[in-house]
């Protein structure tokens, strides 16, 4: 570490950088961005002139709360905008910035599908910095709008020729996979909506596979079955790194049928989920009701359930008929 990097690192903060900090570690530590009175105090710069006036750089709130955006040129005017005076309740503060970037999202979606301007680079430097606070701030309420671009960019970028333009949507669209992942999966309805339908699954689904949130398990499992291959693998990529037991069922009856293509990713993805999950992974495998399907794969139940069988050693369920022993 240079002198200057020492002697700047030991500097004193300035009561932007502290408020600025105290809004991170709120967000680092779980505080939902609309709940934190740091965020919400952060966001008032917007309507103070400080994060407008070129001069003041350094200064700005907002500007180091959201991690180095360039936000001097078009946050502050959509805010002023749709809500002129700082409301000072926090709630009604954060709704008028989720105000502000429908705006600024909605107005430059057009530009996704011209191919006629030279100069995209700013409406798309635009976009992509609005999605990444849409992504800072979890702002739910935007979900569709963001799935609605998500599904433009792809097209646009199939459709580009030339190669500057196409990085530029590349970069968008990988902002737009991070905020999907970010926003809490109960709160994006439109995402498992289009994630299963079969018109815009493909688009979607790369989306799915890099899910970790235990929290998209069932909607996961939802849209298993509905998606073609591709799709179903990339869904069984996402159950097995996330490691819930919940998934043990549909992952039995694909490793199961001896047909599907899909049955040794499947089986793989049990044996991952069955050694990292020690909860009573024998009462799982368990079928729930009397009569089990033929495919089904169980495990024989015993005192102490051992997380590390292998697929190929799970029992296939026996449904003859019990004969009954001969009487003496």
């Amino acid at each position: 570490m240079s002198l200057w990097d020492r002697l700047h690192r030991n500097a004193p903060r300035t009561e932007a950088e502290n408020l600025a900090r105290r809004a991170q570690q709120a967000l680092a530590a779980g505080v939902e961005p609309r709940e934190s009175e740091a965020v919400s105090e952060c966001l008032a710069d917007l309507w103070n002139g400080q994060a407008a006036a070129l001069g003041a750089i350094d200064k700005a709130i907002i500007f180091r709360f959201l991690e180095g955006l360039n936000l001097l040129g078009w946050l502050p005017k959509y805010v002023l905008s749709v809500c002129p005076n700082d409301p000072a309740a926090p709630a009604l503060r954060f709704q008028a910035v989720v105000k502000a970037l429908d705006k600024a999202i909605g107005e430059r979606q057009t530009e996704l599908t011209s191919g006629a301007s030279d100069n995209f680079e700013e409406p798309f430097s635009i976009l992509t910095q609005a999605v990444h606070i849409v992504r800072r701030l979890r702002v739910w309420e935007l979900q569709e709008l963001c799935c609605d671009l998500l599904f433009q960019t792809d097209r646009a970028i199939v459709q580009a020729r030339q190669r500057t333009r196409a990085e530029i949507l590349a970069d968008l669209r990988e902002t737009l996979y991070l905020t999907l992942l970010a926003l809490p999966p109960d709160r994006i309805p439109a995402f498992w909506a289009r994630l299963k339908a079969p018109e815009t699954c493909a688009e979607f689904w790369p989306v799915a596979a890099r899910m970790q949130d235990k929290d998209a398990v069932p909607f996961l499992l939802d849209a298993l079955p509905i998606l073609p291959e591709d799709g179903q693998s990339a869904l069984i990529a996402a159950l097995r790194r996330i490691g819930d037991a919940r998934a043990i069922p549909a992952l039995q009856r694909i490793a199961g049928d001896p047909d599907s293509l899909l049955a040794p990713i499947a089986a793989s993805a049990l044996t991952e989920i069955m050694r990292r999950s020690g909860q009573d992974a024998a009462q799982l495998l368990r079928p729930s009701m009397a009569q089990a399907r033929p495919n089904e794969l169980l495990r024989a139940a015993g005192p102490t359930p051992d997380t590390n069988v292998r697929p190929d050693e799970l029992l296939r369920a026996d449904n003859a008929p019990k004969r009954e022993k001969p009487t003496p």
